[in-house]
């Protein structure tokens, strides 16, 4: 597998070093690369769109708690192969590059909408909103305002955020892979990743903060995660402060080994208030007979299926966020193919409707690597800046300028995506 993550990496064509963190639709057979026409980037790093996005909604709160589903223990379902193409939407496209580039430094930026109206997101390898301070493997943010008029404050970094685990741990850098804003406090994911290589992600942990960022506190004795299990986790984002839950679980993907150039997608659950509990979590098993084909969990790791697997495509650390209006879950991705020289740098992007699936792939972008179309990792879609009719989404994702790119944004930065249902 190692080889195979290595190869697709290269193939992708994202140069990854020290300090950085890394269509056409179709309805009748799998998606199709899509061939946009060349869009500009941003020559500074400024704020620059003229696009409106949806206007937050004060009376939304968060939901209270539900009877939980029964906890089964099925055998696991066989794994998914090549999903069935998408006939959720009549068109989709993304844009060849980032629109809005805000006056920030660094990668990844997991996000939450909070109860108090902001974003928090945190980055990788930077400064964050504070241009001006010193740079850190981790930096917590607060971003304020809509997609046209983004402005931000860094607000916790390195040690005061979480641990870097192992007797190696000199090795290692955090990196911020999910964040989710629940019954008014944040948490936020943080893995351990190998130096140099960025190949190796042996264990995560999840921080909380009650005060929106300022500081958090985690379990300083051990990770959560351990031996390459689970350990890039994204948290499924339901709207602000997770009003659109569906029950009184907190939804989580992940990724084993490391955070890209994985084959397989997988789903847990714990309650939204155990969620630094390792052992409150469950792993999706499958379909479940004794549940009339709903989704069976297990408490154990080495009971799970994947919840997701589309080869030759290779899932790289993304975001799954509900879209309420069209009543759709949204998986973006990226990454290329463990098909080697037949792969290049590309976004995916799956539908489902409910969190389990079954997950549907519905547009693959392809860029020509250029300053008017390029790609990116760590690809996510903020809640807070979908349209009031879920057509317009807003994608956030990165590449390395430090790394010695010569294209990109080491920033937080969004270009629009499109989607019309049917």
């Amino acid at each position: 597998m190692k080889t195979i993550q290595k190869l697709a990496w290269v193939v992708v064509g994202f140069v990854f070093v020290v300090g950085c963190a890394g269509a056409a639709l179709t309805t009748a057979a799998p998606p199709v690369t899509s061939q946009e026409p060349t869009a500009t980037t941003t020559s500074a790093p400024v704020v620059a769109s003229q696009e409106s996005t949806a206007s937050p909604n004060p009376n939304q709160t968060a939901p209270g708690p539900t009877a939980p589903p029964t906890l089964t223990n099925a055998p696991p379902a066989i794994s998914p192969t090549t999903p069935s193409a998408s006939t959720f939407f009549a068109s989709a496209d993304v844009a060849a590059a980032q629109t809005i580039v805000t006056h920030s430094n660094g990668d990844l930026w997991p996000s939450c909408w909070a109860d108090d109206d902001n974003l928090y997101a945190a980055n990788g390898d930077g400064k964050g909103f504070d241009l001006a301070g010193g740079r850190a493997d981790i930096v917590v943010d607060r971003i304020s305002g809509p997609a046209d008029n983004l402005s931000g404050v860094a607000l916790a970094k390195g040690d005061q955020v979480g641990s870097i685990w192992g007797p190696d741990a000199q090795n290692y850098n955090r990196k911020p892979t999910g964040m989710v804003c629940v019954n008014g406090a944040l948490y936020l994911a943080i893995q351990d990743l190998k130096k140099n290589t960025f190949d190796n992600a042996p264990s995560a942990s999840i921080s909380k903060s009650t005060d929106h960022g300022a500081t958090w506190t985690w379990d300083t004795q051990a990770p959560m995660f351990k031996d390459g299990q689970f350990t890039t986790i994204f948290f499924l984002d339901f709207g602000k402060n997770s009003a659109n839950a569906i029950d009184n679980y907190v939804y989580v993907y992940g990724l084993n080994n490391n955070w890209r150039g994985q084959d397989k997608l997988y789903l847990a659950r714990v309650p939204s208030d155990q969620i630094q509990q390792r052992a409150a979590w469950q792993f999706y098993t499958g379909a479940d007979p004794n549940l009339g084909g709903g989704p069976g969990w297990s408490s154990g790791f080495d009971a799970n299926t994947p919840v997701l697997a589309d080869d030759p495509v290779l899932f790289g650390q993304g975001g799954v966020v509900y879209n309420q209006p069209l009543n759709r879950y949204i998986f973006s991705s990226w990454g290329g193919s463990s098909q080697g020289e037949n792969s290049k740098p590309t976004f995916n992007f799956y539908e489902a409707p409910k969190p389990w699936g079954p997950w549907k792939r519905f547009l693959t972008k392809e860029f020509a690597d250029t300053a008017s179309s390029y790609g990116g990792y760590a690809t996510t879609i903020p809640s807070k800046f979908i349209s009031p009719d879920g057509e317009t989404m807003w994608v956030q994702s990165n590449i390395c300028i430090p790394c010695g790119r010569s294209v990109g944004n080491y920033a937080f930065a969004l270009r629009k995506l499109v989607a019309v249902p049917k």
